[in-house]
């Protein structure tokens, strides 16, 4: 839709994470956060149909919770694997980009309306 971004929005735990570093402190409110996710981001367009919707916009534009358009897309989980040594980052380009589930519609939303989220998926169908 023009220049606006979607991303398949990914529910998560927030960490507070403080420490100490080579003699700096990093504490509230100067630390750290971990978003965990808590749903699954390892997604592919099974085919290339989207349906648009438009919602109401509220008070805040690009709200997590109610963000004025999203779009709905066929997905397919895919073996998307994580870049070694790490445990939590993705890699640059899918394992496999084999499904792994079932076609799930999934609602993409803003860009801006996610603080975790995964935004460049491959079209697998």
């Amino acid at each position: 839709m023009g220049s606006l971004l979607f991303s398949v929005p990914v529910a998560y735990e927030k960490k507070m994470r403080e420490y100490t570093k080579k003699g700096v402190e990093r504490k509230f409110p100067y630390c750290d956060y971990q978003f965990i996710p808590k749903t699954p981001w390892n997604y592919g367009y099974a085919d290339s149909d989207l349906e648009i919707i438009h919602n109401e916009i509220g008070d805040i534009p690009f709200s997590q919770n109610n963000p004025p358009v999203t779009v709905r897309a066929n997905m397919r989980q895919i073996d998307w694997g994580l870049k070694f040594p790490y445990r939590s980052i993705a890699r640059k380009t899918p394992k496999s980009e084999k499904p792994i589930s079932e076609v799930q519609k999934i609602e993409l939303c803003p860009y801006g309306c996610a603080k975790l989220r995964m935004t460049e998926m491959p079209l697998i169908d």
